[in-house]
């Protein structure tokens, strides 16, 4: 019997039974399953402990965070209040009050002595900052000015945005001020004048103000108001500090004033020049530009120090000098910069007259003759332009003419032996044959036109009376011209 056979009854009736067994067991499952479900209530193992479950105490990460922080910073001061959410002071600050108790009752000595004992012990709290500035405060309260300025140095240093910096400023001015024996802005008459006849020897000043010079070298050990060396240098310094680390502060333009007028008095030239460009450049709407640049001027003409020098201070004042006059045409001194400017032009003059000299013995012919040129053409009017054209008259005809010095036309070009390439050897242009001249005609509206001085022959003009008709006899067939080729060589059929 083969595979393929029939199937019993017996063995269907078996499967059948089979799957009913089966199909019972998964109902009965389902069933108890169903019941436990709707007999048993879930809850989670968090929710189970509490009666009634919220979200009111839910947090996002960045409560959370807050929340630690504020619990970590109150725990390690042991000052958390019962809902864990108090801050902590800032470290020193019991140190600092008492500090400050001191101040308030005008016990600066131990008030400064406190104040250093909290800077010290607390750098790295934000209590330093307030520390360093009230002890410099103590210090200058004390009158003891050179521990201020060494404080506030410090402050500055360490907090270049400090919140202290306008009161910084000001007490850094103040503190200039006492050591450079409360000066004033200067005045050009105040300080020595230019001699440009004799550039090494200044001319005394108008009115001169007595400002007794304090020396560098002299050792200070009772005043308690000036430093141990040097007032007048750490003066410019404290100065100076202001308009470095205060640039936007109301005081930065006089402090840049101050040390200017300082060093004019004490006629050192090429520093106050400085402070005054200084002045001019980072500060114009500055009540005290004007100021800048006439004494800007005066003193760059004070620095110049004759004609075998380098003349750039000399062309820098002149055009100070000639700005002042545009912007300010209504100054008082207005003569005097006219004067100075003359003055200007005729040592310009004499420093051409020594490069002659330099030249003349240096046995440069060429360069003499080009020097004495350029002064006679520059200043004809001056005093040196004779004294230039006789020495032109000594170096020849030539060089007084100026025929030395003119350029040659440039020389032919030389034939080439390669044949001319084309495209790449430049030719010469083509010769280029003259115009015929044109006759006058009368016109047929009545104006002169240009007639050619040979007319083709077939063509025939119309005079201004001539109101005849065309007849057969001017037809193109009559006369053998084609209206086709008049066309084509330019005419109007």
């Amino acid at each position: 019997m083969s595979g393929t056979g029939p199937v019993t009854p017996l063995l269907r009736s078996a499967g059948l039974l089979a799957r009913w067994v089966v199909i019972s067991s998964l109902l009965v499952l389902s069933g108890i399953a169903g019941v436990g479900c709707t007999t048993m209530k879930w809850q989670s193992p968090l929710a189970s402990n509490f009666p009634d479950p919220k979200i009111d105490g839910v947090q996002g990460p960045t409560e959370r965070r807050l929340r630690r922080d504020k619990i970590t910073q109150a725990s390690a001061s042991r000052l958390v209040d019962d809902d864990g959410t108090s801050l902590a002071p800032i470290a020193g600050t019991e140190d600092y009050e008492a500090a400050e108790a001191l101040f308030k009752e005008g016990k600066f000595a131990e008030a400064e002595t406190a104040f250093k004992k909290v800077a010290k012990k607390y750098k790295k709290s934000e209590i330093r900052e307030d520390a360093l500035f009230m002890q410099a405060e103590s210090a200058f309260q004390r009158q003891h000015y050179a521990d201020s300025y060494d404080v506030m140095a410090v402050l500055l240093k360490e907090y270049p945005s400090s919140r202290y910096l306008d009161s910084t400023s000001r007490r850094l001015f103040e503190i200039a001020r006492i050591w450079l024996n409360d000066p004033k802005i200067v005045q050009e008459d105040e300080i020595q004048q230019a001699n440009l006849e004799k550039p090494g020897e200044h001319l005394p000043a108008t009115t001169p103000v007595e400002d007794k010079k304090q020396s560098a070298l002299a050792l200070n050990l009772f005043d308690e108001k000036k430093p141990v060396f040097d007032p007048e240098g750490n003066a410019i310094a404290a100065l100076r500090a202001i308009w470095l680390n205060d640039p936007a502060g109301p005081l930065a333009d006089d402090a840049l004033m101050l040390a200017a007028s300082h060093f004019a008095r004490r006629s050192k030239w090429v520093e106050a020049d400085n402070y005054f460009s200084l002045l001019r450049e980072q500060y114009p709407n500055s009540p005290h530009v004007q100021k800048a640049f006439l004494l800007g001027s005066h003193v760059k003409l004070m620095s110049y120090e004759g004609a075998g020098y380098d003349g750039r201070r000399l062309d820098e004042a002149r055009q100070l000098k000639e700005t002042a006059l545009r912007l300010y045409p209504e100054a008082e001194n207005r003569a005097r910069l006219e004067r100075e400017l003359a003055a200007i032009e005729e040592a310009e003059v004499a420093r051409l007259w020594e490069q002659i000299l330099f030249y003349q013995r240096k046995k440069k012919t060429n360069a003499v003759g080009l020097y004495c040129h350029m002064l006679i053409d520059r200043y004809p009017n001056s005093t040196f332009a004779p004294k230039a054209r006789e020495v032109l008259n000594e170096l020849g005809p030539q060089y007084a003419t100026g025929e030395k010095f003119r350029l040659a036309p440039p020389p032919a070009p030389k034939p080439s032996l390669l044949p001319p390439i084309p495209g790449l050897t430049p030719t010469t242009p083509p010769e280029l044959k003259p115009v015929e001249k044109a006759e006058k005609s009368r016109s047929w509206w009545g104006g002169e036109k240009d007639k050619e001085a040979s007319e083709p022959e077939g063509t025939k003009s119309l005079g201004p009376d001539d109101s005849s008709e065309p007849t057969d006899d001017d037809s193109p067939g009559k006369t053998g011209v084609d209206p086709r080729n008049i066309q084509a060589s330019g005419e109007t059929p």
